[in-house]
Parts: structure tokens; C-alpha cells; sequence
């Protein structure tokens, strides 16, 4: 079946001193903020996102010992208000379903040829804590962290690609963190790294519903024996506010009546 390294959380996929925690009018965190939405499409463009869809490929480049191991597939990324996550990703002979509805997140992995065959799993509440993090974090546009339970704490400066970042840290119960940095002048968000490692920047542009969204993401992490793995995904449409069925992110159990 499908290793887990050949699925990554992209939101989108992070720990420091506390500083201003808070998202108030006025504050250092909140004009990087605002200033980050209205480059990605302005505030009545985003208040009036309901739901997303990407459909896209990716690249999976394992650099191990030897000649580095390259997967190739497909994948669809839906989120859906108030917070609803289905992620299906396709390599080779193996498909695999992620799904977030109702407090409850879940992993199906089966055959393409025989969907019989596949093993279904509950994810523990850690793990439910991250995926319900990158769903709010999909479809809030870097606001409203506090309504989760989570906090904004500020990270300092750094230079991002030769441009001056400010770096924010969005931190959710269970220990979900995105660290983001924005362009300092823009408010284009350049890079986001996670607790794990991993470092995910942008790439490309395509405007849908007068939103900027990124034509492809590149996410770097290293798996359990320190391999360097790059995973690309590129984006083929990118649909803002279609409608789908709550039951489409509920488990379903192949065979099961």
C-alpha cells in the first residue's frame, strides 16, 4: 500500500518565545495580515470563499543512497465551510482518501484495480488536530486563529529569496504550527514551515474569483532515515465556491452496505 511519505499536508503544509498573540486592529500581527489578504484578493473576495477545489499532479523525489526515487500521480484537495477537508491523491496502483467532517478525520487507502482490497483507519487526536488546523487554515486566508483556539505569535524578520520577511507563527491546539513569512513590503506570503520540518514555498500565479492562488507548491521534508524529499504539486484548475455533499467527507468503507 502507499507509504505515508507519499502524502503531505499542504495549506495551503513550525516554536519560539511568545510575543503578541493576539489578532487586534492595529498591532504589528494584524497589518501583516491584512496586508497578506489583500494581496492574495482583498477582504469581500475572501469573506465570500465557501469552498475550494484543486485538482493537480504531483512529483514525489526521494534523494536517498543511489539514484534518487521518483513517484509520479494525481491529486484532488477539497475544503468546504464551516470545516470540511477530502483529499484524494492516485500513485501508481494505489489510491488513497483523507477525509475531515464532523470532529473526525480519517485515512482510506485501496487498489485502483480492486477497491476490496484497502485498509481504512481513524486518525488519532493528534492527528485530527492538524488536519482540522490545515482546513480552517485553507479557507481562512491567515485570520482567525483565535476563533480555533489557536494564537498568532510574531517571529521576527528574516530575508526570504533576497526579499525582507516578516515571519508570523499560527499555532493551533495539538501543537498544528505554520510558520509563515510575508513579504514585508507586499504581504505576499513567501514560505510556510511546519513542526515537522518541512518547508513549502509558491510558485506561479493563477487568479480564480479574483483570488491569487500558487500555479504549483513545492514542499521539502526529510522522512525517518534524515532522505531529503521534494514533492511538487501542480495545479490543473483550481474551482472557488461549488457546493458538495457533507456525506462526501464522511468515511465510506468499500463494500460496506
Amino acid at each position: 500500500m502507499l507509504p505515508d511519505r507519499c502524502f503531505r499536508g499542504f495549506a495551503s503544509v513550525l516554536l519560539g518565545s511568545v510575543l503578541a498573540v493576539g489578532l487586534f486592529a492595529g498591532t504589528p500581527n494584524e497589518e501583516i495580515i491584512s496586508k497578506a489578504r489583500e494581496y492574495v484578493g482583498g477582504e469581500r473576495a475572501l469573506a465570500a470563499v465557501t469552498s475550494l477545489r484543486y485538482v493537480g499532479r504531483m512529483e514525489l523525489v526521494e534523494a536517498g543512497d543511489g539514484e534518487p526515487r521518483k513517484d509520479t500521480g494525481t491529486i484532488e484537495l477539497i475544503f468546504q465551510k464551516p470545516g470540511q477537508q477530502r483529499i484524494t491523491q492516485v500513485i501508481g496502483k494505489v489510491k488513497q482518501v483523507i477525509g475531515f467532517a464532523s470532529g473526525e478525520a480519517w485515512r482510506r487507502r485501496e487498489d485502483v484495480d480492486n477497491p476490496l482490497r484497502a485498509q481504512v483507519a481513524i486518525m488519532n487526536l493528534r492527528q485530527l488536530r492538524r488536519i482540522q488546523a490545515e482546513t480552517f487554515e485553507n479557507l481562512s486566508f491567515f485570520r482567525g486563529a483565535e476563533t480555533q483556539g489557536g494564537r498568532v505569535e510574531a517571529r521576527g524578520e528574516a530575508t526570504i529569496a533576497g526579499r525582507a520577511a516578516v515571519k508570523l507563527a499560527f499555532v493551533y491546539p495539538g501543537a498544528a504550527t505554520f510558520l509563515r513569512s510575508f513579504d514585508k513590503q507586499t504581504g505576499r506570503l513567501l514560505q510556510t514551515e511546519t513542526e515537522d520540518g518541512s518547508v513549502v514555498r509558491e510558485e506561479g500565479e493563477v487568479v480564480v474569483n479574483g483570488i491569487r492562488f500558487p500555479q504549483r507548491y513545492v514542499q521539502v521534508s526529510k522522512n525517518a532515515h534524515g532522505d531529503v524529499m521534494t514533492n511538487t504539486i501542480t495545479f490543473d484548475q483550481i474551482l472557488v465556491n461549488e457546493k458538495f455533499d457533507p456525506a462526501l467527507f464522511n468515511l465510506e468503507i468499500p463494500g460496506a452496505k
